[in-house]
């Protein structure tokens, strides 16, 4: 039943969770790993895959072990602390499939995760959301610093905002709401940043390891804000016929727990000042984000002062310049680039598939791989063939990104708790992603957090 109930879940993905693995700081690959998707000569060994649900183990899940030449290792079932072990070479894939639930309108097609490039002896997570918390907050008005018209109430497990009220005399001295987060499993930052009617920083305050409880309540009325700071930002090397929009993130270890408004830079270079609340212990993380034709940039950026500057063209990818394409006798998926001052070394591709012979049966893929094109493993056919033939349907969406240190590690964490914090490692860092942006509407698929900014 855990099985079925997570389909839902997985679907409407928002990573999240308890398990975090960073990765070290130029970390070398593993005995035997090349990070190409390469055979390997080292003989199988054991391989982890733990799955979780709001926290908690996700159990009954089918997975596979494949060697890189599809040779089936293992067929493993998830255990109560959602871990499956299985056997396979550096090079080989992992894979999720979980079938549809029976006559279930809110998810009728199977969902598949399947990992390529999995180093033997690795461990890799995958994180679901769990049912939503709803928090009462109590927070206090700041007296000091004038002109909040709102107050957004942030956590590492979702966020929300208190209006307010607008009326004659001052406002009252403190703010009551109930806000609606994600899966709030185990102990959560805050932070509350009061916002002007420019969308701007006023000023903030946080706290640190809260526990919230589903229809519980958190007082904060005794916290004292601090004033925002003035940031400028600066992106340098912009050859691009198109506006930078940046957001400023501040990040925990455990999740991201601020999210600014997005706002356009402008200017030759492209630069924007703005407040922002203070960085405190938190990761402050920059993103810049331009669409060029049919492909959505994105510059992420972590590890600088109170003032900004980022190289826009010294770490833009290549230009996507078609939509994926399948090639049923090779069960490769390939698609067209152009220029880029840096290549990818990570790749998601989404599929979504049907069977027009099999009623229309429909399935949700999601791939991560390497600099592509990408081969499909050949999964086994015993809880169905999800093979993509050439009589099946096939649309793909598209997105590459450029990772510090072995994008092999990267792959393996980043659709688990906190991947993006697992990634983002180091004093300083940048991650590049790019990806196809169709003239139509695509279907809904699992999505890399980098993907979602």
């Amino acid at each position: 039943m855990l099985a079925r109930a997570w389909l839902v879940v997985v679907v409407l993905a928002a990573c999240g969770g308890n398990s975090v693995r960073h990765l070290p700081d130029g970390a070398p690959p593993s005995d035997g790993a090349a990070d190409s998707m390469g055979q390997s000569d080292a003989p199988p060994s054991a391989t982890e895959l733990t799955v979780t649900v709001g926290g908690a183990g996700g159990s009954g899940l089918t997975v596979y072990f494949l060697d890189p030449d599809s040779t089936l290792e293992t067929t493993a079932t998830t255990d109560a602390s959602g871990t499956a072990s299985g056997m396979l070479k550096t090079g080989g894939s992992v894979t999720i499939a979980v079938p549809a639930p029976p006559a279930a309108a809110e998810a009728n097609a199977d969902t598949l995760i399947t990992w390529l490039g999995v180093v033997s002896g690795d461990h890799i997570y995958f994180a679901a959301a769990g049912a939503a918390t709803s928090v009462t907050f109590t927070i206090p008005v700041d007296a000091v610093n004038a002109g909040s018209v709102k107050y957004t109430v942030s956590t590492t497990c979702g966020a929300g905002s208190i209006p307010v009220p607008v009326g004659a005399g001052p406002p009252p001295p403190t703010l009551t709401q109930p806000i609606t987060l994600g899966s709030c499993s185990g102990p959560q930052d805050v932070m509350v940043v009061g916002i002007d009617g420019n969308g701007q920083a006023v000023s903030s305050f946080e706290v640190d390891n809260q526990t919230l409880t589903n229809d519980g309540t958190l007082d904060l009325s005794s916290q004292t804000y601090t004033a925002a700071q003035s940031r400028t930002y600066t992106w340098t090397d912009d050859s691009d016929d198109s506006t930078l929009e940046m957001q400023d993130t501040l990040q925990a270890t455990i999740g991201a727990v601020y999210e600014s408004v997005s706002l356009a830079a402008g200017g030759t270079p492209p630069t924007i000042t703005r407040r922002a609340p203070v960085f405190g212990t938190d990761r402050d993380v920059v993103s810049a984000n331009a669409t060029v034709g049919t492909t959505g940039h994105t510059m992420i950026e972590w590890g600088q002062g109170t003032n900004y500057s980022g190289d826009w063209g010294a770490h833009r990818l290549p230009d996507i310049t078609s939509a994926p394409a399948y090639d049923a006798a090779t069960a490769t998926i390939s698609w067209n680039t152009t220029g880029g001052a840096v290549q990818p070394n990570l790749t998601e591709v989404g599929i979504a598939a049907s069977r027009p012979a099999d009623s229309e049966h429909a399935w949700n893929w999601t791939v991560l791989g390497d600099n592509g094109p990408i081969t499909l493993p050949t999964l086994p056919t015993t809880l169905y063939d999800w093979n993509i033939g050439s009589a099946d349907t096939f649309s793909g969406t598209l997105g590459l990104a450029n990772v510090p240190g072995v994008a092999a590690e990267a792959r393996a964490v980043l659709l688990g708790a906190h991947g993006e914090e697992a990634v983002e490692t180091g004093t300083t860092g940048v991650v590049s992603t790019a990806s196809y942006q169709p003239p139509q509407a695509q279907p809904a698929i699992v999505r890399l957090p980098f993907f979602r900014r």
